[in-house]
């Protein structure tokens, strides 16, 4: 699969402006037409020779992070890169997206078209059984939702949640909350200070009372979205946390907010959306944590407590 692809699509996919050789006072519009796929990591490599030592750092962080790129502000990427938000913005004009916004919808809208291929079109449709249906779905959905995160934005996830003493909260209303729900589930063995938020619970304010900047909070939204699971992103980001979000839309508004994003693909033959791209994610960050953790005594009193209170 292709790392991120630009197309013009009616869903209000970013147009690519021109292109720009990276050269002071040098412009040349993109010749290509609207509808041509553009390659924005391929367009980036292009000009590697032609850019200054801040224009190859903010070059060299797109490349590395490609999953994550799409969801960066000018000031985050600043600040990964070692740049100014200045010249950010500047690398966005001289590749021809007016700046660092259009060039971030552009990725965003490819990280969205990307997910929407369903792990490659060639993918066969199926017209048998509903089984037959379902699992074409979902086995497009989990390579769909491999292809958008990357290895390294994993590792960085299970690092995330094992470092410092904060806490770790977890949240997820409605559908969502079964995912946070086995999340904490899984998690709570190998990652100490693990919170879980309940669904509508009335008792939010009081769980979020000493959240500080140290924690973490691993967010769970999908479609049909919650504005409580909104609000408390948003608290959180305002306390100074820091915010991993699982969800199946990587434009909406929590994405903009969060610090990591693991998109997943719902696609389905049904009238609701799958939660299964969703399921390979929860599973595949708890796998990851688990590979970093030496101690075993967590685990070992975790077992012993779920044996005194008749857990088998």
């Amino acid at each position: 699969m292709s790392p991120l692809y630009l197309r013009h699509a009616g869903s209000g996919i970013a147009r690519a402006r021109g292109s720009c050789v990276l050269r002071r006072g040098e412009c040349e519009p993109y010749a290509g037409a609207v509808g041509d796929a553009v390659d924005v990591p391929a367009l980036i490599r292009a000009r590697l020779p032609e850019l200054s030592p801040n224009d190859r750092r903010i070059a060299a962080w797109l490349l590395e992070h490609e999953a994550e790129a799409p969801f960066q502000t000018a000031e985050s990427l600043a600040r990964s890169a070692g740049v100014s938000k200045a010249a950010v913005v500047r690398f966005g004009s001289r590749l021809g997206f007016g700046g660092y916004a259009g060039l971030s919808e552009a990725m965003a809208g490819a990280a969205s078209q990307r997910l929407a291929r369903q792990g490659g079109s060639d993918r066969p449709v199926s017209h048998g059984s509903l089984l037959d249906r379902w699992l074409s779905a979902c086995v497009g959905n989990l390579e769909a939702t491999r292809g958008a995160i990357s290895d390294v934005l994993l590792d960085t996830v299970a690092t995330l949640l094992l470092a410092g003493d904060g806490r770790t909260y977890v949240v997820g209303q409605r559908k969502s909350a079964s995912l946070a729900e086995y999340a904490f589930f899984l998690l709570s063995p190998l990652v100490p200070n693990v919170q879980l938020i309940a669904s509508g619970t009335a008792s939010l304010a009081d769980l979020l009372l000493d959240v500080h900047a140290g924690d973490r909070l691993l967010v769970l939204t999908f479609r049909p979205y919650a504005r409580l699971a909104g609000e408390v992103i948003e608290f959180f980001r305002q306390a100074g946390g820091t915010i991993i979000l699982i969800s199946d839309d990587p434009l909406g508004p929590p994405a903009r907010l969060a610090n990591h994003v693991l998109v997943c693909a719902p696609d389905s033959p049904g009238p609701f959306a799958s939660a299964v791209g969703g399921m390979f994610v929860v599973e595949t960050v708890a796998a990851a944590v688990a590979e970093r953790v030496t101690d075993e005594g967590r685990q070992a009193a975790a077992r012993a407590l779920w044996g005194r209170f008749g857990t088998y």
